[in-house]
């Protein structure tokens, strides 16, 4: 006869193993995704980077870090939204870190610190876009050495209905 509060070996091996998938099971929410080079045939998803021309087909997000890194390439949202999670995170829906010029265009970005943000490039813009619910719709920053500041090259994209501007 088993005592009370004794655990047999079949019951504790059980317990043992529903632990173990349940760490697994938390482990694989909480490791985030890699974030891949897109565009032309690769789909976009959050935090990837656009390295040649890229369409949207669908809505990315919610995205718990950056949406994307625009690094070579157009990118056309074709009307779909890039949506953040949280925009007091210093966090951008698009960062244009391309040298080259590319061009945004049909864009909803929503839920980020900036809605765009130009770091290095040259003759780079956004058009026909919206920034909405973002700290800051469109920011530039300061350039890199040997490359001039970004300037304001937004065409038909407002830059109303963000917290900060």
């Amino acid at each position: 006869m088993r005592a009370v509060g004794t655990m047999s070996l079949r019951a504790f091996s059980s317990l043992a193993l529903c632990l173990t998938a349940s760490m697994l099971f938390v482990l694989l929410l909480s490791s985030g995704v890699e974030a891949k080079n897109c565009g032309g045939p690769v789909e976009c998803t959050c935090g990837d980077r656009v390295v040649e021309d890229a369409k949207l087909f669908k809505d990315i997000g919610v995205c718990k870090g950056d949406g994307l890194r625009l690094q070579g390439g157009d990118l056309d949202c074709q009307g779909f939204r890039i949506i953040g999670f949280d925009n007091r995170k210093d966090y951008d829906g698009i960062r244009v870190d391309s040298p080259l010029g590319s061009r945004i265009s049909n864009c909803i970005v929503t839920g980020f610190y900036d809605g765009v943000y130009f770091d290095r490039y040259s003759g780079s813009s956004v058009e026909r876009s919206q920034m909405v619910g973002n700290f800051i719709g469109v920011r530039t920053g300061d350039g890199v050495a040997g490359r001039p500041p970004a300037k304001d090259c937004c065409i038909g994209t407002p830059k109303a209905s963000n917290a900060g501007t």
